[in-house]
């Protein structure tokens, strides 16, 4: 087959890897300059009625389905010589049941994650009225994501054998649905399905908790030698606890994996969101506390920093409007900038002391120049014309107040309530304040 195209468009660059029901290509689909897998179903299950139904119906089946952790099918159909081929996304990573043949049980809190992702999986196959009825190790695959990171993504694999409970036309025939008729892998089937009875989605749920209780103690919960001994233990015998096994296992862990493992289908988790939503509390639960206090006080302290720029805002608009209400014709814009400066000063500088009732407030309006300035010179603008409480005379507009050094003592009131006579300054520089007794 290497080096051939099929169906016009696949050209088969090498061998992958082989079942018994086909063999798995690695092509290029030459019209999109792509490369998939290429399944190819075996020459003498090509003429085998039930095989060819099986195969289409798996392909069928998963081209359906949209997951991420779904393995993705392109395109099938029969080539000019009378190939049945299944081309799929082209995936390169490891296996599960290769991982625990590896390094013999995987950590529980990565054995959740592996769970979770099968179990987003399954839960649209089972949405869409599709049942597995083969999950093992092997069919569970550790895919290397395509954008350079690294990262692993779980997909589910191979829906050769899954019933479809909601399309007549994929139907399993009337000889795969007859009572003691028996599919799937025996050491991860469910009693019902070892008892050949009517499947239905939390069929798949066990044999899931059988994949769990692997992935946590390095072995499945029955490992008889005999398939038929195996079965029938899935059947009557209570498995052990995976924390006998295996100390670090959670208590919260073992129950979701026992439940999913009890024999009556009543019994075990309704459907697989609540199996993975279980999981996720555990998995959330199980987040180390100093973890948890490090986010509560970043949270504390985001929340202390938003309100003191809210606080900051406000004081910033009620200055504003107070000095354009008392201050009509002062420029908007020289107005924003004295205030947003007058803000800043006030975060950085301590409180000025109290003043005397007895004595005179003077608040000067600064517009020309930066409070805070380091310079000798008192900053100085020029104001209208504004009329003194205990006096009915009007201040000229060129009228100006002296404000001593702070390094000489505090004038009398009466000094400060003086009038100097006009300044030979220009009237840019001359400063005029208001007064208030």
């Amino acid at each position: 087959m290497i080096g051939r195209t099929l169906a016009g468009r696949y050209q088969i660059a090498g061998r992958v890897g082989a079942g018994s029901m086909g063999t798995v290509y690695r092509a290029r689909h030459l019209p999109m300059a792509r490369d998939v897998a290429l399944k190819i179903l075996h020459p003498d299950r090509a003429l085998d009625v039930e095989s060819k139904a099986r195969f289409f119906r798996e392909a069928r089946a998963t081209s359906a389905l949209f997951s991420p952790n779904t393995v993705t099918v392109y395109d099938f159909g029969e080539g000019d010589t009378g190939e049945l081929y299944l081309a799929m996304e082209l995936l390169e990573g490891e296996s599960l049941g290769a991982r625990l043949r590896r390094i013999g049980r995987l950590p529980w809190r990565e054995a959740i994650v592996v769970a979770i992702a099968a179990l987003h999986s399954l839960n649209e196959a089972h949405a869409k009225g599709i049942i597995h009825r083969d999950l093992k190790p092997d069919n569970l695959l550790f895919a290397r994501a395509n954008d350079g990171s690294g990262r692993e993504i779980v997909k589910l694999l191979d829906f050769g054998i899954a019933k479809i409970l909601h399309d007549e036309e994929l139907r399993l025939s009337p000889l795969e649905t007859a009572a003691g008729t028996v599919f799937g892998t025996p050491r991860y089937m469910s009693p019902e399905q070892a008892q050949g009875k009517t499947l239905d989605p939390r069929s798949d749920l066990y044999s899931l908790g059988v994949i769990l209780f692997h992935m946590v103690t390095g072995e499945a919960p029955f490992t008889d030698a005999d398939a038929i001994l195996v079965m029938a233990h899935h059947i009557k015998t209570i498995p052990a606890r995976p924390a006998e096994l295996e100390p670090s296992v959670p208590q919260a862990l073992e129950a979701i994996i026992l439940g999913a493992l009890a024999k009556e289908t009543d019994a075990r988790p309704p459907s697989a969101q609540s199996m993975a939503d279980a999981l996720e509390t555990v998995l959330l639960a199980a987040t180390p506390e100093g973890s948890l206090r490090s986010r509560s006080s970043l949270q504390a302290s985001l929340r202390t920093a938003t309100l003191a720029c809210l606080v900051t805002l406000a004081s910033a608009s009620a200055i504003f409007l107070i000095a354009r209400a008392i201050i009509p014709t002062v420029p908007l814009a020289p107005l924003a900038r004295t205030v947003a400066q007058t803000t800043a000063v006030l975060a950085e500088a301590p409180l000025a002391p109290p003043i005397s009732e007895h004595e005179n407030r003077v608040v000067p309006m600064v517009l020309d120049e930066p409070l805070g300035s380091t310079g000798e010179s008192t900053p100085s603008v020029a104001a209208p014309a504004v009329r003194a409480p205990s006096s009915s005379q009007t201040v000229p507009p060129t009228a100006t107040t002296a404000i001593p050094p702070k390094s000489a003592a505090r004038a009398p009131a009466a000094a400060v309530r003086s009038v100097e006579p006009e300044s030979s300054e220009p009237a840019a520089k001359r400063p005029t304040y208001e007064r208030f007794e």
